[in-house]
């Protein structure tokens, strides 16, 4: 069994990527797998190992695992499997990647840059637990919620409460701002709080930034069920009233998540890159 060592920052709440990398060693280990994050360091909640040196285990024929920001094999490593989270160089890293490398990706809306279907690895890192509406309810929900993260800007009204980065400093707490909120609106196409939101029971409003159609996010953020493509009243109104019906799909897609995993497993041990 070869190990795994994924090259990743030091994990934050605020950050998707960060967390599916760092969950992704989490996922391993649960499976009896050998697996690190360096150089940065692990969620303590989580089932991580961190390494401060990793020579020893790289010369173990490891597996070098990279999000699509990183440029290249910064390890050196004999095995690379590439985990592409966004589209390649559009946040960093390379567009283009080495023939030798294992190339996977976190959601159908990029499988335009692997080989085949059976390379979607769609790690859930949404604590249902929180993101939940359990005993929320719509008359008492109250203001806006929003986020600009990755998107343009744009004007909010002067009681708007903001997400950023380094605000609210927890997950619990962003959970309870989306359980309050009546809306959710962001112009971040691909930010987790979308879906994040409307498990909250929390109608959630995408103002398009140009780049990504409608059809297209689609592929990445599932259907449109509590969810305004712009701020019609049109879309406000769909929105509100689809937004009960978007759990049960998110969680058909966990439901597949146990397959994938085994089949980057089998992939990434394979003696051939396959």
């Amino acid at each position: 069994m070869r190990p795994y060592v994924i090259w990743i920052y030091p994990y934050r709440n605020s950050s998707a990527g960060i967390r599916v990398m760092h969950r992704l060693c989490h996922e391993l280990r649960q499976r009896g797998q050998e697996a690190y994050v360096y150089p940065g360091w692990p969620n303590p909640d989580w089932n991580e190992a961190w390494l401060a040196d990793p020579r020893e285990v790289l010369a173990r024929d490891a597996i070098a695992v990279y999000p699509e920001v990183v440029s290249g094999n910064l390890l050196g490593a004999s095995r690379v499997a590439r985990y592409i989270l966004n589209v390649p160089g559009l946040l960093g890293g390379d567009k283009q990647y080495d023939p030798a490398e294992m190339l996977f990706c976190y959601s159908p809306c990029l499988r335009e840059y692997v080989p085949s279907d059976d390379r979607i690895l769609n790690l859930p890192v949404i604590e249902p637990e929180l993101f939940n509406a359990a005993g929320a309810f719509w008359q008492e929900r109250r203001g806006v919620v929003n986020y600009q993260g990755k998107g343009r800007a744009y004007a909010m009204p002067g009681d708007t409460t903001t997400i950023t980065w380094q605000w609210p400093e927890t997950r619990r707490e962003v959970a309870e701002l989306l359980r309050r909120a009546e809306w959710f609106v962001t112009s971040d196409t691909m930010t987790a709080l979308t879906t994040e939101a409307r498990l909250c029971g929390c109608p959630t409003v995408l103002l398009p930034d140009g780049h990504v159609t409608r059809e297209q996010w689609q592929e990445w953020g599932g259907p449109l069920d509590g969810l305004a493509w712009g701020n019609t009243a049109m879309e406000l109104e769909r929105a509100r009233e689809t937004v009960g019906l978007f759990p049960a799909w998110y969680y058909e897609q966990v439901a597949a998540f146990p397959a994938q995993m085994e089949r980057f497993i089998e992939v990434t041990q394979g003696e051939a890159r396959l």
